[in-house]
């Protein structure tokens, strides 16, 4: 961080603690009252910008943070199921082993809690976002934009979306949405 004030250089430290640059520079001990004009104008400041994205940089590398591990983790969420977390029938629910859960499977846990009263217990399983995932993941590898942008020689639109993936993202679709009563489950219209 060569050729910064000591002040910025501990601006760059606090910023990267939650990438708040208001509360980075009231910790870095810029005045309160001219807080946010002083965050704008060191943000803006290109020696500043650059500390940070290195800093960020080595960061990441330290951790061994990649956009593969990252999508990984998506993934995981993203196509996790229920089903391979616990087990349940009636008006009983059993947990799987968690020594038995691949690193996949336990990372898709959100919450696991247990209550226990006088007219006995309740188990409640909570799962990560799987659409809140899965829509990150599509961002990530370029799904929406394809979408949008990817036309045939026709000018139609190209599904962007490999079969399986699709597969995948029906199944979670129709799981979700109750049928509509009556409703066939091809489409209707019998013959």
């Amino acid at each position: 961080m060569s050729g910064m004030t000591p002040a910025r250089e501990r601006f760059v430290e606090e910023f990267l603690v939650d990438m708040d640059p208001v509360a980075a520079a009231l910790r870095a001990g810029y005045d309160k009252c001219n807080v946010r004009r002083d965050a704008r104008r060191i943000m803006a400041c290109p020696e500043v910008r650059r500390a940070i994205e290195e800093a960020k940089k080595e960061r990441a590398c330290r951790l061994r943070v990649t956009q593969d591990r990252v999508v990984q983790e998506l993934a995981a969420i993203g196509f996790a199921s229920m089903a391979d977390v616990c087990r349940w029938s009636g008006d009983s629910l059993e947990l799987l082993d968690s020594a038995l859960l691949t690193t996949e499977q336990a990372a898709a846990i959100a919450e696991i809690t247990e209550t226990t009263t006088s007219r006995g217990g309740t188990v409640r399983v909570k799962l990560h976002s799987k659409l809140k995932a899965l829509e990150m993941l599509a961002r990530h590898v370029g799904l929406y934009e394809e979408r949008l942008h990817g036309t045939d020689e026709d000018g139609n639109l190209k599904d962007a979306i490999p079969p399986a993936l699709r597969e995948r993202l029906d199944a979670v679709y129709a799981a979700m949405v109750p049928p509509l009563r009556g409703a066939e489950p091809d489409g209707g219209g019998g013959s």
